[in-house]
Parts: structure tokens; sequence; C-alpha cells
């Protein structure tokens, strides 16, 4: 055997001895402390495709660090996300996590702003993804006439260059990734400030689906469909039992009874109110930024929606 053949031998061991140590330390580091964990329960985050910081397997990476066992992905307006983690499964598959699938629908009910959750939903459904073009089409629209009123009322505009990367995404837009925007040409220093001060009056130029195709989309790809944050919907109790008693007319399954910054009292309260209506219960962070790291609160261990998925 000549030299460079001598060389190219001890690189090859010398490589497989690194992934070795890689997969060790993996595995010591980062698995058996996961699998070894307290599992808690997040269903309701957002990835980078409807406004987050994070892309979806970043989001899963994050979700094992906090011992999160069971993780929904609910994107607003679009299973892109939940798409793309489809074919990146490797730290799913060696952790054991379990992901649901999920999505969260804006929409209106008596003039009044709603979401919807909607969780365990069949992705390849061809019903589904045609309403989430049509939702993409809506988005595009909706931010084009943000951008307007933002050049107009307050003399921020961005490049064309810019405007275009945004627009041609394939993320589901939202007032987070214009904020975003603000923040990073210096218009503002953070997102939150920017949401407050420049984009608190934009909801006019966004088109929502009624409450009723809302629960039809999610019962037709074979979801259960759950309405979301109760407590920042109404503190009228008669309202929001006007208005869960009108959703589950039209299919409603769940009561989200905890987000992350609900006090006992708000849990105990909601899930009241989950079990008179016989409504299955859900939680969770509504995780969206990593600079709110509300991820980590969260304390949930059991939901009675979980049995169901």
């Amino acid at each position: 055997m000549n030299n460079e053949n001598r060389y190219y031998d001890y690189m090859d061991n010398e490589d497989t001895n690194m992934i070795r140590t890689l997969k060790n330390i993996y595995e010591k580091n980062i698995l058996q402390p996961y699998k070894n964990s307290n599992k808690r329960i997040d269903l309701h985050t957002y990835t980078k495709f409807s406004g987050g910081d994070l892309l979806p397997h970043e989001l899963v990476n994050l979700a094992i660090e906090k011992q999160i066992g069971t993780l929904a992905i609910t994107d607003t307006n679009t299973i892109n996300g939940l798409k793309e983690l489809e074919s990146d499964r490797g730290i799913i598959k060696d952790s054991g996590i379990n992901i649901i699938k999920g999505i969260e629908l804006c929409s209106k009910i008596d003039d009044q702003n709603i979401n919807i959750l909607g969780y365990g939903l069949d992705i390849k459904n061809k019903y589904l993804n045609k309403k989430m073009i049509e939702l993409q089409d809506k988005n595009i629209n909706a931010m084009i006439s943000i951008l307007d009123y933002l050049r107009k009322e307050f003399n921020i505009s961005f490049s064309y260059e810019t405007i275009k990367e945004l627009i041609n995404s394939e993320y589901s837009l939202s007032k987070y990734d214009i904020a975003k925007l603000c923040v990073k040409y210096k218009f503002t220093s953070n997102i939150n400030e920017a949401l407050n001060k420049y984009l608190v009056n934009t909801n006019k130029f966004i088109e929502k689906l009624n409450f009723e195709e809302c629960l039809e989309i999610i019962s037709k790809c074979g979801g259960i469909s759950v309405l979301a944050n109760p407590k920042y919907l109404t503190t009228d109790q008669n309202k929001l039992s006007e208005i869960i008693e009108k959703l589950i007319k039209y299919g409603l399954k769940g009561l989200e009874i905890e987000n992350f910054n609900y006090s006992i009292k708000d849990i105990s309260f909601y899930e009241n109110i989950a079990n008179k209506y016989h409504l299955l219960t859900s939680g969770g962070s509504g995780f969206r930024m990593l600079e709110d790291e509300n991820l980590e609160c969260q304390n949930i261990k059991s939901l009675t929606i979980i049995k169901k998925l």
C-alpha cells in the first residue's frame, strides 16, 4: 500500500470515529435526557411559515430542549411548515416526540374576530390544499394593502426587492412579517413596538373566512376544531357562551383552556366551560418569537383532546 492510500484510509477512520463520537454526544446529551424527562404538552405554536422566528425543525429541536412530549404546529392559514417537516423527520424519529399536524384559521363571528385551531389534519387532503392556495392569495393582497397604508400614513417604505422577496415566499404572510421588516430597517427597535405603533389598525385589510367555512375545512380533512384563546375573545361570560353555542352547532369540538399567560383561576374557569358544553380541552403557549421565550412557560400535563389525536 502506498503512502497516498494509507493517508486516505487514515482519514476515513478519523471521519468514522468523529461521526461515532458525535452520535454518542447526541445520544447522551440530547436524546437520553429528553427520553427520561417528565414531558409536557404544547398544542399552539407557530413557525417561520406564519410569522414565527423558527423553521419547523428548529421549533422541534427547541421543544425537545424544553422537554415537550407532544407538540402541535398550528401555523396561521398555512400547512406549508408541516409539509417541510415531513421531509426532515430525523430528530422526530430519534427522540419519539409526538408531532400533531395543526392549523390556526382566522375568522369572524358576529363581527367578533376569532381564531379556530384544527388538529390531526390530513395535509394531503385536496380540499384543504385548495383552500390554502386561496388563503395565500388573499394574504398577499392584504400585505400589499398594509404596505401601502404604512407608506401613506407613516412614510414607511421598503425596497422593491424586499417586497418582492416577501410576496414570493412560501410563508403565510402576516403583520408579524411586516413588523420584522420595520425592525430590520430600524423604523422600530422591536417587533412589539412595530405592532403597537404602526400595525395596530391594519386588521381591516385582512379578509377572514367565516366561521362556518373554517369549521368545514377542518372537518373535511379529518381534523378536530378548537376555539382558541377565549380569554382574549371576550370577558363577558354570556357573550362567550353565545359564541360557543353557535360554533358547536357548526361542528366545534374543543376549547383552549390554557395559554402561556393564563392564571390557575383562568384555567379552572375555562375548563368548567369546556365541561359544561362537553368540549375537549386543549392548550398551548402560542409560541412565535424567541424574544418572548414563552414555550418554556407551559406546564400542561394532560388535555382531553390528546386521547382523540
